[in-house]
């Protein structure tokens, strides 16, 4: 099988929490953006699109501060892999999560 993987220098993916209890259009705007950073990296990246099930790992290297929470993060994560075609969908039976490890 494949690796590939897709580095995003000084990003720390959006979590669900900032976007809890957010208008409407401002949760869209934040996440829109970024979804943008992650499809504008793996295209330039060369990552292809999927046909078949991947599995999704993280490597997060922090700079002080906390840590998000695991699950708070890869929701947005796997929506921007879906949104540039790196991943078919983010359901079980296309994806499957792999670990997130933090530097």
């Amino acid at each position: 099988m494949a690796i590939y993987t897709i580095t995003i220098p000084d990003y720390l993916p959006l979590s669900i929490n900032q976007l809890i209890g957010r208008h409407h259009m401002v949760t869209h705007q934040r996440k829109q953006l970024h979804l943008e950073i992650i499809v504008r990296h793996a295209q330039a990246q060369g990552v292809p699109r999927a046909t078949g099930p991947r599995r999704v790992s993280l490597i997060l290297t922090m700079r002080g501060g906390r840590r998000p929470d695991r699950d708070n993060i890869r929701k947005v994560v796997l929506d921007g892999l879906v949104a540039c075609g790196a991943l078919v969908d983010d359901n079980p039976d296309w994806c499957s999560e792999g670990s997130i490890e933090y530097r």
